[in-house]
């Protein structure tokens, strides 16, 4: 009640500060769009969550086949259906943007977060055998094929966690790899980020993040440091004016970042944030942010009681984490749904192994 309630307070606040009634019911609707997949998927029965996630199963496969379908270019012919069922979607990849391929998505580093999140409910029926060797697929997968940095960033956090007892040969074999990428032309905006990164000092490294993101690196230190020195926030839908005074609080010298050069002629230029919680520090502030996320660790440790299967989702717990603290837009409903189905099922599925006699559908719970 109260997340709800607040950010409705802000939002005409929002539209009172900025004039734009228009922004201002967008923005509360991207918010909206969120917190419903978030209800949703914590209501569901214990047979909708079965339900869904073997239907998720099959909407992974379908996805893996499309992406590789896109990335060699053979469905043409699905352009125009794609571009209207998602705009800006593609059915190859963008080569001339040196990106790689969108799925079903507007851009590729979208896609590959969403599928990332859908994968980690396609582990979940999948025998512990074939784990190591489909966790390593799904890398190469986003690599060669997503070719998004920050998606793959993202799911290097989820290996390095899942495996992190073995991280020593992790590192000597990633150090090969950089070596064998250095010698290596083409693969996207991720290899080279990969390149340029193992080339410089870390002041130079932390420079080539803020150039090579965008927008996205610099939006995310501006937004929680606009939070910090404003409690309550700018308000939802006011965005285009508190990110510039976001911009101007961080003291940084923004001409020298290629996406102001190019947007803003040096200058400061009203930029959205990325992940939810850093759009929640401009919009909403330091104490529904906290709120907020305070909310989402009760209801994990809520529902993932026992310490064994919570130290089993802890890789997908921090990378969820690290998600909505500064990865993907608002509005996407595809990796919250996905990750409280995720925990939701670990909990069913261990209920269900400690029942005798129950029921048929408790039965294929165990089973899975």
């Amino acid at each position: 009640f109260f997340l709800i309630f607040f950010l409705i307070l802000s939002s005409l606040y929002g539209a009172y500060v900025s004039g734009d009634i228009f922004e201002t019911i967008r923005s509360l609707a991207a918010y909206i769009n969120f917190f419903s997949a978030y209800f949703l998927a914590k209501v569901l029965t214990e047979t909708e969550i079965i339900s869904s996630v073997r239907l998720n199963r099959l909407i992974f496969l379908f996805l893996i086949a499309l992406g590789m379908l896109q990335i060699f270019n053979l469905i043409p012919w699905l352009s125009s259906f794609l571009e209207f069922l998602v705009p800006r979607a593609s059915s190859g990849a963008l080569i001339e943007e040196n990106r790689g391929v969108t799925l079903i998505s507007t851009e590729p580093a979208r896609a590959g977060v969403e599928l990332i999140f859908i994968y980690f409910l396609f582990t979940l029926t999948i025998k512990r055998n074939f784990k190591v060797f489909l966790d390593l697929a799904m890398g190469f997968f986003l690599l060669l094929v997503v070719q998004s940095a920050m998606a793959f960033v993202l799911y290097l956090i989820y290996i390095s966690l899942s495996y992190i007892k073995t991280s020593i040969l992790i590192y000597i074999i990633s150090g090969y790899l950089i070596v064998l990428i250095q010698s290596y032309e083409g693969g996207g905006r991720s290899l080279d980020l990969i390149r340029e990164l193992t080339k410089v000092n870390f002041d130079e490294a932390a420079f080539i993040l803020l150039n090579t993101g965008g927008h996205r690196v610099f939006s995310i230190w501006s937004s929680y440091n606009f939070g910090l020195f404003n409690v309550f926030g700018g308000g939802v839908g006011a965005w285009q004016n508190t990110s510039i005074q976001a911009i101007n609080l961080t003291g940084y010298d923004i001409s020298q970042l290629r996406y102001f050069q190019i947007y803003g002629g040096g200058g400061p230029v009203a930029i959205r944030s990325s992940g939810i919680v850093s759009n929640m520090m401009l919009d909403l502030g330091i104490f529904y942010s906290s709120i907020f996320l305070g909310s989402i660790v009760f209801y994990i440790k809520k529902t993932i009681k026992n310490l064994r299967p919570f130290w089993t989702a802890f890789p997908v717990v921090i990378t969820f984490l690290v998600k909505i603290l500064a990865v993907g837009s608002v509005g996407t409903p595809v990796e919250i749904f996905c990750f409280i189905l995720y925990i939701r099922y670990i909990q069913v599925s261990r209920g269900a192994r400690g029942m005798t006699n129950s029921t048929k559908e408790n039965k294929i719970i165990a089973e899975n």
